[in-house]
């Protein structure tokens, strides 16, 4: 194929040639995954702020049926007050409650996702403080205690984070 050629020195060239464009296109692949993951974040962070105002917004409905958002893929903290601003709500009238895969930083307050991000299904239950619509539940029990003795909240919000609540049959 190569009968002009003496020597070997372009074949090895050649592979040379290849190994660098081979390192360019990996390259150009791994700088799109990472920038797809970026977007999947902002993404579920907006849905997480829209169904948190929703949420809020929606105080019987969403003690009968908890708004739940799938498939989010978060990093970093959550809190009460990070919730609190997307729904105008008082951090005190907000509990949020993390299941796996989240490291309890201050009970009921805030967590820290413990990977670099997190897929996840998120629930809220919002209702109001002097008649909640789960009746004899221990869990919304004490946390609607906690929640109404310790400030004036007229409704609360409950947010589950990678964990269902105990009231829900799955």
């Amino acid at each position: 194929m190569y009968e002009k050629q003496k020597g070997q020195a372009f074949e090895s060239f050649r592979y040379l040639i290849a190994f660098v464009i081979a390192v360019a296109v990996l390259a150009i692949i791994y700088t799109m995954i990472g920038t797809i993951n970026q977007r999947s974040i902002l993404i579920s962070t907006e849905r997480l702020k829209e169904g948190a105002l929703s949420a809020s917004k929606s105080i019987r409905t969403s003690g009968e049926n908890p708004f739940k958002l799938e498939g989010l893929i978060l990093a970093g903290r959550i809190s009460s007050q990070q919730i609190a601003n997307y729904t105008g709500m008082d951090k005190d009238c907000i509990y949020v409650d993390g299941g796996v895969g989240l490291e309890e930083v201050e009970k009921g307050v805030e967590y820290i996702i413990r990977r670099n991000q997190l897929k996840m299904d998120v629930y809220f239950y919002c209702d109001f403080t002097d008649d909640p619509f789960i009746d004899n539940d221990n869990e919304v029990d004490l946390i609607v205690n906690s929640i109404s003795s310790g400030s004036d909240c007229p409704t609360f919000c409950i947010v589950y984070l990678n964990k269902s609540p105990s009231f829900i049959s799955s």
